[in-house]
């Protein structure tokens, strides 16, 4: 039994409007129905989303909460891998191939505090605060292998900023996003890990 990139999905949403405030929140589940690990059922079910968002069209929204990153996410949710079965890049448990890990960096799914702008004809920006990266996912962005994990990280800042446009029959989306976070090797003073994705 194979399921290629994704895990089965539930979520369970729910939105009022009170007070001239739009409230929404998103809980998900994704219990995957792929074994790659004989005899072990205990890394088949992930939590990707838990979140609240308040706001208003003529100011913006807030996110509080666990869900996907700002940056990256783009060219995770535009890829054509997501409805096939794309280039695999080693097993979560929960589906066949795994988390994206072959030419871009994986937005994953971290605890946030995040401000999306009104969409402006199209242009939008979007900033957060999230938890910070431990070791492994910093060595990706070419950071020292003895790069110290959580505690000694601070916490990190990401933004993006995309604009979508039609032309007759031509529509699409360009987008610029970034990432910063100050961590610590052996103790000493803080190094900054920076970086930075652009694509249409």
């Amino acid at each position: 039994m194979t399921t290629g990139l994704l895990p089965n999905y539930l979520s369970v949403s729910g939105s009022t409007r009170q007070n001239d405030l739009d409230v929404a929140f998103t809980i998900s589940i994704q219990p995957g129905s792929s074994t790659t690990y004989a005899g072990d059922q205990r890394v088949h079910q992930e939590n990707r989303q838990a979140f609240l968002t308040i706001g208003d069209a003529s100011w913006g929204s807030v996110k509080l909460g666990k869900d996907l990153g700002i940056f990256a996410s783009d060219a995770i949710l535009n890829d054509m891998t997501l409805l096939g079965v794309g280039q695999g890049a080693g097993g979560s448990g929960s589906s066949t191939l795994g988390r994206i890990g072959s030419g871009y960096q994986y937005a994953a799914w971290r605890g946030q505090v995040t401000y999306q702008t009104p969409n402006w004809n199209g242009f939008q920006v979007t900033a957060g605060v999230f938890d910070p990266w431990n070791s492994t996912e910093l060595a990706l962005l070419g950071t020292p292998a003895t790069v110290k994990a959580g505690t000694d990280s601070s916490p990190q800042f990401q933004g993006k900023v995309t604009y979508d446009f039609a032309a007759n029959d031509v529509t699409g989306r360009v987008w610029l996003s970034g990432l910063h976070q100050s961590y610590h090797i052996n103790n000493k003073s803080a190094d900054d890990a920076n970086a930075w994705d652009i694509g249409g």
